[in-house]
């Protein structure tokens, strides 16, 4: 048989997203750990695709060679329903017969009479499943979920315990103080009584935090007030400050490396997210946590130092004071090289198993390295036919950053058709924003009217604000210059930038929108001169339109077809009325809302020689799936091309075996 190059594999891991960045510290620390064990033959030929465990995606989960759930409270039932993901995940797996790995997990209870719990042991047994690291209850995935199984199953501690080597570029050197400093973690009131204990509601907490902080003064410390990041456990920090009159707090971290950093700068921690204790562990930062759920007193237990986290019965400042003492006398004694070998290397032999070099494929394709030509194919398609909505979007869940960092971060991940969102702000400044709504107001971290619309804000106003506190805005005279400066490079020379203008304002201000727009593209420097070869103007009227040509600018439309046009026989008539307009005028693409694309819409848009544009999608399958019906352009708020390169539409059982020459090892 001949040999060929080296096969490409994929690794997809599976993560939770969301705002608690412990999960996302979590799945760093996997990322950190696969890339450190992926064997040495096929290391330089293995892509990490991050996974969000609540998405749909059949096609990008079907073209995984492994999978591996990068850890986290995942064999449970009652609080977050993961349970379901899990499930879903495992049946695919077994229908595609993809190798399945789970990275110190945590086990959460077992009750046999719950059907939720069933399904879950039921999943559990899959063949699949090669192997599980368990950071906590693991006699009871022993003898509850897997009684009598023969997979290789350890005890290990969190994988998060690799964080200063993960995070090894995020190192903060602490500021010499007079008194030391405690970092105070607040959690959502309500998280001791999701979990039985009811006696520990806010006004317990506001009490102790008050109480804690009185005599963490008296005793000579200094104090501030963080979160791991969730939106529950800021509002209750606003509360716990407020209740106890001053005292300072650091920003709600975005991404999780700002909340590496934040520990980082403490003498010690009092918490209650158990993530907050792991990394202080990390770096060496004695911690004292409360028993809010059995994961945390495992995690005490580890550490060889179980009376530095609290029961809800003993949550007094006094008690919590004497032993935050005692553990800055004692230290941390750091996790042994044994349990962090313990971590990787059943991970490393369940990848040695699952990625060889010769291997023989059966139901899935897999693309070799011979085929690399079709991955770039592949890749260069997509970068033709999706477009990154606001500029681009970070982390999964933060979207429209509508600014220059997103475009650059869009480029490089090779978006070709970019979007941005315009429109006027209160003193006559085009930015780039997607509404003045209370969800604007929201993620800009502004308090928005109690009563009727959002005003639109200043240019300053708007520039001095951050999204979710981290990310920046930006005018559009800023991303334009950007924009620029990226054309003069070779493999963005073919990019084009959407204009989104929404519904500018009428009256006088409408006027004004439109000679601020004619305005920001009469710059002849800096770059390539902008013109319809660049750039495309969505809006939704035709008075727009004409208000457009009229600027003049030359730019091409593309043009939204209202909702409305499809929801009865008389609109289906508006709608034909629609594209007829749109043909006259020679529209370059019309937009077409993506709950309304289908067979039939796309064969109207045909008929009149249309190209279609849709938006928005969070799926990978929505987006092939629009595609394949014919949309020219599809918005994705979160895929990128590059995150297609791999993907295989059509899974079909095939016989192949793939060999390599390994003489140089």
């Amino acid at each position: 048989m001949s040999k060929r190059s080296k096969p490409n594999y994929t690794v997809v891991l599976v993560q939770i997203v969301n705002r608690n960045l412990g999960d996302a510290v979590i799945a760093d620390n996997a990322a950190y750990l696969l890339r450190q064990v992926i064997p040495h033959k096929v290391k330089h030929h293995v892509r990490i695709v991050r996974y969000n465990i609540q998405s749909t995606d059949r096609a990008l989960l079907s073209s995984a060679d492994a999978i591996v759930f990068a850890g986290g409270g995942l064999i449970k039932y009652r609080q977050e329903q993961f349970y379901g993901d899990v499930i879903r995940i495992l049946d695919l797996a077994k229908e595609r017969q993809i190798p399945v790995f789970f990275n110190s997990v945590g086990v959460e209870g077992f009750e046999e009479t719950d059907d939720r719990c069933r399904g879950l042991q039921k999943a559990l047994r899959s063949s699949v499943i090669k192997g599980i690291t368990c950071r906590d209850d693991i006699d009871t995935l022993l003898d509850k979920y897997l009684p009598g199984s023969t997979l290789p199953i350890f005890a290990v501690p969190d994988v998060a315990v690799y964080s200063k080597e993960t995070y090894a570029d995020h190192k903060v050197v602490k500021k010499k103080r007079e008194r030391p400093l405690i970092g105070l973690g607040i959690t959502r009131e309500q998280l001791f009584a999701d979990y039985g204990h009811a006696e520990i509601n806010a006004t317990y907490q506001l009490r102790f935090w008050k109480d804690l902080v009185s005599k963490l003064e008296d005793a000579g410390y200094d104090w501030t007030v963080f979160t791991n990041g969730l939106s529950a456990d800021e509002a209750f920090a606003t509360e716990v400050l407020d209740f106890i009159g001053h005292g300072d707090r650091i920003p709600a971290p975005t991404e999780p490396w700002q909340l590496i950093e934040t520990i980082q700068q403490f003498d010690g921690v009092v918490a209650g997210r158990m993530h907050s204790h792991i990394i202080a562990h990390t770096y060496g930062i004695p911690s004292i946590g409360f028993i809010w759920n059995e994961k945390v007193h495992f995690w005490g237990n580890k550490t060889g130092r179980p009376k530095r986290f609290v029961a809800p019965e003993y949550l007094k400042a006094d008690v919590v004071l004497e032993r935050l003492q005692a553990a800055l006398k004692e230290g941390v004694t750091p996790i042994s090289d044994e349990d962090r070998r313990k971590l990787s290397d059943p991970l490393r032999n369940f990848l040695k198993e699952v990625l060889q070099p010769s291997v023989t494929v059966g139901y899935r394709k897999r693309t070799s390295g011979q085929d690399r030509s079709l991955v770039a194919e592949q890749q260069d398609f997509y970068r033709q036919h999706i477009m990154a909505l606001g500029l681009g979007a970070a982390q999964y869940q933060y979207e429209r950053l509508n600014n220059v960092e997103a475009l650059q971060d869009s480029l490089q991940r090779g978006f070709r058709y970019l979007e941005t969102d315009i429109r006027l702000s209160a003193d006559d400044t085009l930015v780039c924003v997607n509404k003045w709504n209370r969800a604007t107001y929201r993620q800009l971290g502004l308090t928005a009217p109690e009563e009727g619309p959002c005003p639109p804000l200043t240019a300053a106003e708007f520039k001095e604000a951050t999204y979710y506190g981290f990310y920046p805005t930006a005018t559009l005279a800023e991303v334009l210059k950007a924009f620029r400066h990226q054309l003069w490079f070779a493999a963005n020379a073919d990019a084009r930038l959407v204009l989104d203008i929404g519904l500018p304002q009428t009256g006088d201000r409408y006027d004004t929108f439109f000679t601020a727009l004619h305005d920001a593209f009469q710059v002849r420097q800096g770059g390539p001169f902008m013109s319809s070869t660049r750039i495309l103007v969505r809006l939704s009227r035709k008075q727009d339109y004409h208000a457009l040509r009229k600027a003049p600018l030359d730019f091409d439309v593309i043009y939204h077809l209202q909702k409305s046009g499809f929801a009865s026989e008389g609109g289906k008539q508006q709608l034909h009325r629609q594209l007829e307009w749109c043909k006259k005028h020679q529209i370059a693409m019309v937009s077409v809302p993506k709950e309304l694309w289908n067979e039939e819409t796309a064969a109207l848009c045909k008929e009149f020689e249309l190209p279609v544009y849709v938006a928005s999608f969070t799926n990978a399958d929505d987006i092939q799936q629009a595609i394949s019906l014919g949309a020219e352009l599809v918005g994705s708020r979160y895929y990128a091309p590059t995150d297609f390169a791999h993907l295989t539409k059509d899974l079909i059982p095939t016989e192949q075996t793939i060999e390599e020459d390994v003489s140089h090892e």
